[in-house]
């Protein structure tokens, strides 16, 4: 089944509130809001999983996408 993903990343070689943070924020806060919006019966589940990502900038994105995920991702269910 095809799932949706929402990534942000967490690294950089210069962190900043309008980078790293905001993205990351902003995935975190999708989550949340979704979550409490589906729990509360205010939105139905998603036909599709959506899976959420905070992977190292470009390696980590590069590897997701090639397949080798490391044993953390995907370690916890998606959110359906």
């Amino acid at each position: 089944m095809a799932e949706v993903l929402v990534v942000a990343h967490l690294c950089h070689p210069q962190p900043s509130a309008n980078d790293n943070a905001s993205g990351a924020a902003a995935a975190l806060e999708a989550a949340r809001v979704l979550q409490t919006l589906i729990a509360g019966g205010h939105l139905p589940p998603p036909r599709r999983s959506i899976r959420f990502l905070w992977l190292p900038e470009f390696t980590g994105s590069q590897a997701y996408l090639a397949g080798a995920r490391p044993s953390w991702i995907g370690s916890s269910p998606a959110l359906t």
